[in-house]
């Protein structure tokens, strides 16, 4: 009776941690001992699974596009584009690929920043020659029925 209460807790254990791995640790996999990529960390947490098997949690492997080595050079994790193996992390990837997000993000609001003050300086500068949309639209106005005198009639 008490073996059965033991097994059924150990099988239940095990599934719970396998649905919590796949549902809440989303870069994270199981592998066996021997099982580990040549490009993850040297230090791999490792678990135990009420005693039965040791396992380690280690990080899934991606092959990078060439976009993605680009944001491993730029977030300075590769001194080159040749340096990068075959293989990376997928957390190496998601850490670039924010960093990279995050300075083209910065990048764009220093560009908005620089053009709105360029539309500020060029309205000031044609208000001051006289310039205005209004008087740009009773212009285009005055030039469209001196052009079509028999349609502005109707």
């Amino acid at each position: 009776m008490n073996q059965m209460i033991a097994l059924r807790t150990a099988k239940s254990a095990s599934i719970l941690s396998r649905i919590v791995t796949r549902n809440f640790c989303r870069t994270t996999t199981l592998r066996k001992e021997g099982d580990v990529a040549k490009s993850e960390p040297t230090k791999a947490k490792e678990a135990t699974l009420s005693g039965v098997e040791s396992i380690r949690l280690g990080s899934r492997s991606h092959a990078p596009n060439s976009l993605e080595k680009r944001f491993l050079v730029w977030s300075g994790r590769y001194k080159s584009v040749g340096d990068i193996p075959p293989t990376v992390p997928e957390e190496a990837i998601e850490k670039a690929r924010n960093k990279a997000r995050i300075r083209i993000a910065n990048f764009m609001m220093v560009a908005t920043i620089i053009g709105c003050i360029y539309c500020i300086i060029s309205g000031k500068n044609a208000a001051s020659r006289g310039e205005s949309v209004h008087k740009m639209n009773l212009d285009w106005h005055r030039q469209y029925n001196e052009s079509h005198p028999a349609e502005a009639s109707k």
